[in-house]
């Protein structure tokens, strides 16, 4: 028990200390930790609901919006972090515990793990617990219990509410697969009803918001995010996508294996656990939903390597992997080679694939500096960063209404606590439209389910007061960066529109701090 809580607690202190040490050093961005400053700061502070369905359904935001906003100082942002690398550490110890030491490991040396923990914040990192939660009762024939993480699984994020019927669909094979221990004088249709109600909530769910509450309570009329223009390509709307899919099944064949990143992206999820997972392709059933999500997506941010997307595949792929060692083990026996030479491969494989793909202490991208927010020196804050911080206390207002366009890649919480989150070069260089929701309310959204009709959207006319640029960090017009690699961009048609944007700064801001790159700029009175 001891080594099992000290393996577990080891890999939550490195997880969560490089997770604190790198928003200490200022190598966090807005996207995504300082928007959830912002939604967690005006969530307590004014009072606005709206922003748990504001681009995303996240009815559980308010249990860290509490925490973030009750700690005295900057604690907020701190404990926040923790829990994050606590809820995503935590299965280990069960895994350990019940599988033994290769499902550990697994899952310890998986990338993806380690993306969501260090890409900065969201609310993806809850379906890591959530489903292993889910798994674990399965495997204890727990079927009803297993409504509860069915369900919170869907309160995540409106995605995942797909993960959710696709759980039900898994429950259900995993009830007739098991039917000889659990039915003898019980029908099996018992022990697939909670399977059906995930289905039947995880569909009626997705459907509720995205053709209701995001409507309302986004100022364009938008469906969330899968109806982007990522997969427009499919058709407007998820029930024309689904159509397009059963119909040109070629056509997506070649959309996935067309591209290469895509194919990569497959071959890392999989490889990296020596594609053990496809022996058990009974547990993959949760993770097709968000694997389908990604590789039909034409934003490359969906099958990114280091991004927080692969949150709702980790415990199904880890899962997959524990219950096909067996099999793997057997296979490896039939060609002649014997036991301790199969662990032996298995670990080194998933140790150097973790080097290969991870951002972990001992990973390539640790040990170069190809990736300015994974290089070692994104861990250890500096005399500069503390010259940073000093300068916005000392020439950036508090007052939560004085308006700051910031570059994504400063985040402090002194920038972000404010009614209005302004990403450089948005207000920067002329006045722009901010929806203001104080009309979206919850009896509106009752008169709304009734009459379908959309209460009109105020708009604020916002100029920046303020901007703060720093020039030795990745260059970013908005979320887009200009491919920062080895400390310069790659893409130079980005990088000459920041630096004309930073030139027409100069032009209607006088400058109030400048030191070594970095710069605050106010706005000069009567210049718009």
């Amino acid at each position: 028990m001891k080594t099992k809580v000290l393996a577990s607690g080891l890999l939550f202190i490195v997880l969560a200390g490089m997770a604190l040490l790198k928003y200490l050093s200022l190598h966090s961005a807005i996207f995504d930790l300082g928007i959830f400053f912002a939604h967690f700061y005006n969530f307590v502070q004014n009072g606005q609901w709206w922003r748990l369905f504001f681009g995303h359904a996240q009815p559980l935001m308010p249990l860290y919006a509490a925490i973030y906003n009750l700690l005295p100082g900057n604690l907020g942002p701190f404990v926040v972090l923790v829990f994050q690398a606590f809820f995503l550490a935590l299965p280990g110890f069960w895994l350990q515990k019940r599988f033994g030491w290769p499902s550990f490991l697994a899952f310890a040396l998986y990338f993806p793990l380690w993306f969501n923990s260090l890409f900065d914040f969201h609310m993806d990192h809850l379906v890591v617990l959530i489903l292993f939660w889910f798994f674990f009762l399965v495997e204890n024939n727990r079927f009803w219990l297993c409504l509860i993480p069915g369900l919170l699984l869907a309160l995540v994020k409106e995605p995942f509410a797909l993960q959710t019927a696709a759980c039900g669909i898994f429950l259900i094979l995993k009830a007739y697969s098991s039917c000889h221990d659990l039915c003898r004088n019980t029908s099996p249709r018992l022990y697939c009803l909670p399977g059906l109600l995930l289905i039947l909530f995880g569909l009626g769910y997705f459907y509720f918001v995205t053709n209701f509450v995001f409507p309302y309570f986004t100022p364009d009329g938008g469906k969330g995010g899968l109806d982007s223009s990522a997969f427009a390509w499919m058709g407007n709307g998820i029930g024309d996508m689904f159509v397009f899919i059963v119909s040109h099944p070629l056509v997506v064949i070649k959309e996935i294996f067309g591209s290469t990143r895509k194919v990569i992206y497959l071959l890392a999820l999989f490889g990296s656990l020596g594609f053990i997972p496809l022996l058990k392709p009974l547990y993959l059933i949760p993770a097709l939903p968000i694997l389908g999500i990604s590789i039909l997506s034409r934003l490359d941010n969906y099958y990114g390597l280091g991004h927080h997307y692969t949150a709702g595949l980790i415990a199904p792929m880890i899962m997959a992997f524990t219950m096909g060692l067996p099999t793997a083990r057997r296979f490896w026996e039939k060609l002649g080679l014997n036991k301790k030479s199969f662990i032996f491969s298995l670990c080194v494989g998933l140790l150097l694939a973790h080097i290969l793909l991870s951002p972990s202490p001992i990973s390539r991208l640790f040990w170069t500096n190809k990736v300015w927010s994974y290089t070692a020196s994104a861990y250890l804050p500096t005399a500069r960063d503390s010259m940073i911080k000093k300068a916005l206390e000392q020439y950036i207002p508090r007052n939560p209404e004085t308006t700051v366009s910031v570059q994504n890649t400063i985040n402090w919480p002194i920038l972000t606590e404010r009614n209005t989150l302004l990403v450089f070069p948005r207000a920067a260089l002329e006045p722009t439209r901010y929806p203001d929701l104080k009309n979206r309310t919850f009896s509106g959204f009752v008169d709304f389910l009734k009459t379908r009709t959309l209460p009109k959207t105020a708009y604020l006319e916002i100029q920046a007061d303020y901007v703060v640029l720093d020039m030795n960090r990745p260059w970013f017009i908005g979320d887009k960066g200009c491919g920062w690699l080895y400390g310069r961009c790659q893409d130079q048609e980005a990088a000459n529109r920041f630096l004309e944007f930073v030139d027409k700064v100069k032009e209607k801001y006088r400058v109030v701090f400048a030191k070594d790159g970095f710069w605050i700029f106010k706005r000069i009175k009567g210049k718009r």
